[in-house]
C-alpha cells in the first residue's frame, strides 16, 4: 500500500498520520487524515516512531515509549 507524502505526528501518547498536499495555483495545502492511533503506549509518552524500510511493508511502524516498550503498528486507513 504504502504511504507516500504521509507525516506521523506524536501528541503525547498519541499519534495522527496525515498526508499534506499543496496546490500551486490555489496556494492551498490540505491534509488528510489516514489513521490515528490513541493512547499507542497508555498513559506514557511516545519517544521515537520509524516506519518499516523493508518493501512491501511500508504500511508499518514501530514506536517507543516512557513504559519501556517498543511496539509494532499495522496502518489501517480511517
Amino acid at each position: 500500500m504504502g504511504y507516500s507524502g504521509a507525516f506521523v505526528l506524536c501528541l503525547s501518547s498519541s499519534l495522527l498520520m496525515l498526508r499534506f498536499s499543496s496546490q500551486l495555483r490555489d496556494n492551498a495545502v490540505t491534509t488528510e487524515l489516514i489513521a490515528t492511533i490513541e493512547n499507542a503506549h497508555g498513559v506514557c509518552d511516545i519517544n521515537c516512531v520509524s516506519w518499516c524500510p523493508r518493501s512491501g511493508f511500508e504500511d508499518y511502524l514501530a514506536t517507543s515509549g516512557d513504559d519501556c516498550t517498543v511496539r509494532i503498528w499495522q496502518i489501517v486507513k480511517a
